[in-house]
């Protein structure tokens, strides 16, 4: 395997977009492993609020590895390690909020998206996402709802989400809205399993 890719996964729609652009330009599913980042304390995407449970679940209806990571040592050495094998890393991210909040290994990051307007992910219909993350008080009442359900300029915000269906995972990842707390100046939308 010449062409071996590691994408850091969100479960969000730049992380599939991301996904994407690799298949497009010549990736096979099984030359890519996805690698999401938890926070240890609640299992869960720690900028989105999405348990592992549900990122593990979008992964196996993609049919792909998921490599499950802490911001700590020692994932750094599995990082590291992976580096070693030759795998290039990738991420979807359209700002440096990600890499900045990353403390695992000194990688190189390709970042395809990096600037892009965020209505550009929104472009694909084929995408059904919600909204888990924002950066302002007055859009709060919009967490946890469908982004097309929704009229707000997602450019003036900081803002994160998560795929419930996509024709890459064949089937609708059910969920339910929890809480909504608030977390370095964003409001994060707790999503669940159901």
């Amino acid at each position: 395997m010449q062409n071996k890719k590691a994408l850091f996964w969100s479960g969000g729609l730049s992380s599939l977009s991301c996904l994407k652009h690799l298949i497009k330009n010549g990736c096979s599913k099984n030359e890519i492993i996805l690698i999401t980042l938890l926070s240890k304390e609640a299992n869960e995407v720690g900028y989105t609020g999405i348990p592992e449970e549900i990122i593990s679940l979008q992964a196996r209806y993609m049919g792909m590895k998921l490599v499950r990571l802490y911001n700590n040592e020692l994932s750094n050495k599995v990082v590291i390690k992976l580096k070693e094998q030759g795998y290039q890393f990738y991420s979807g991210q359209r700002n440096e909020k990600f890499t900045k909040q990353l403390a695992i290994a000194d990688i190189n990051i390709n970042t395809p998206f990096m600037g892009l307007a965020y209505t550009e992910f929104l472009e694909d219909q084929n995408n059904r996402a919600i909204l888990t993350s924002v950066d302002r008080e007055d859009q709060q009442r919009f967490l946890g709802k469908e982004l097309r359900d929704i009229d707000i300029d997602f450019n003036e915000m900081d803002i994160d989400t998560f795929v419930i269906f996509d024709p890459l995972m064949r089937i609708r990842i059910p969920f339910s809205k929890n809480i909504i707390v608030e977390k370095d100046n964003h409001f994060i939308c707790k999503i669940r399993n159901v």
